[in-house]
């Protein structure tokens, strides 16, 4: 298997893994343990409040002592191990703990794959980087397309073995494939990342982001009880889902021509701006059905965002420490922002209903969109390639990678 092939393969099963379980984690948990939305708010807070005191570690690990694929597979392997035992939980505590232990191999899987994908695209091809992520999208839509209509027939609780399967195929795929990794000491690795964010453009960057990934999580971890509320089982909590991920590789397959006639900050832009029509028409809705037209705005939202935020990181930083930006990023913005918007969205969902919360979250893609827009300016590379070619060049002849 080449190494293009393993991280495309690595990417499928990953995200295959995830949508077969964090889709219905919220119904799981209201069904078995009865939670109420608050402390459901509090469950889903678990897992990015341990990947914001765990995923700094591996990130010096990854940059310090290199072999990323390999450390990548381990923590595949742990994940598929312990993320099922979150189904012997009886309690809120027991639950908390069991989800507080997985999530510590789980969370840097993310970064770890983007980086893996940059690494061996390099410098001039990494506008492509879309074409990596698109089988992500591709495993996360076969997954929840399936999974629900499989759930409806043998439960809830079958989200944990096959979670652990396709996470067991993601480290096999992955494990071998070669890499050139910078490798720097951890102060060096400190004291270059404490430079890359000294720059006001990475923390107007960082700032719109909280705020646009907030908003997003805000919505997104109350997406499935708030369908199954509107009358929607298992199978059709999978297709509302479905919908947005088949939308995303559509802009997926072209974000390296979008990008390089756009440029990232008008991606960011727009992808951040219509965060409000994303999630504020849900306010007015009462049937599931009705969300389906309103989840074909992520392929604006999430993939403008989520493409264009690692590849403002990745320019914006330096090879020597491009694992700890992308986990820098993934750990504070992403995951600040799943604490935030777990929290924020349990208790907004809680005292002032739904409605409420799909208002507020699209009103805070407009704040975020305002900051993009005013403040940030186009990124540029601290260490260009000695080439002299700028940053958004591709050569044509990588378009078919």
């Amino acid at each position: 298997m080449t190494s293009k092939t393993a991280i495309r393969t690595n990417y499928f099963f990953c995200l295959f893994a995830m949508g077969s379980a964090f889709p219905y984690i919220a119904p799981f948990f209201k069904e078995t343990l009865h939670v109420s939305n608050h402390e459901l708010g509090i469950l889903l807070m678990v897992r990015p409040a341990v990947a914001l005191l765990g995923q700094p570690l591996w990130s010096m690990a990854a940059d310090s002592f290199g072999h990323r694929s390999r450390l990548t597979a381990l923590l595949a392997m742990l994940s598929a191990m312990l993320f099922p035992l979150i189904f012997l939980g009886r309690d809120l505590l027991s639950v908390v703990m069991l989800i507080a232990l997985s999530a510590l191999f789980i969370t840097p899987l993310n970064s770890m794959n983007d980086t893996i994908a940059f690494d061996h695209l390099g410098h001039e091809k990494r506008n492509l980087f879309g074409r990596f992520r698109i089988f992500a999208s591709l495993g996360f839509f076969v997954s929840v397309a399936l999974s629900g209509i499989l759930y409806d027939r043998i439960g809830l609780k079958w989200m944990f073995p096959i979670f652990s399967a396709g996470l067991l195929c993601a480290a096999f795929a992955i494990k071998d494939v070669s890499s050139k990794p910078h490798r720097t000491s951890i102060r060096d690795s400190g004291r270059a990342l404490a430079g890359f964010l000294a720059k006001r453009n990475v923390r107007l960057f960082i700032l719109a982001m909280m705020i646009s990934e907030t908003a997003n999580q805000m919505a997104y971890m109350f997406l499935s009880v708030y369908a199954k509320q509107l009358g929607a089982n298992n199978s059709q909590v999978g297709w509302i889902w479905a919908s947005a991920t088949g939308a995303e590789m559509i802009t997926m397959f072209f974000m390296p021509r979008i990008i390089r006639r756009a440029g990232l900050k008008k991606i960011l832009f727009f992808g951040t701006f219509c965060v409000l029509f994303r999630w504020a028409p849900f306010a007015f809705m009462n049937a599931w059905w009705q969300l389906l037209p309103f989840q074909l705005v992520h392929i604006i939202t999430l993939t403008f965002v989520y493409v264009g935020a690692v590849i403002f990181m990745d320019i914006e930083g330096s090879p020597k420490i491009r694992f700890s930006a992308q986990a820098f990023y993934s750990t504070f913005v992403l995951n600040g922002s799943n604490i935030l918007g777990s929290y924020l969205g349990g208790e907004i969902s809680q005292y002032l209903g739904y409605p409420a919360l799909f208002l507020i979250s699209g009103a805070m893609g407009v704040v975020s969109s305002a900051i993009i827009l005013f403040w940030l300016r186009e990124p540029s590379h601290g260490h260009p390639p000695s080439d002299g070619l700028p940053v958004s060049y591709i050569p044509p002849q990588t378009e078919n990678i």
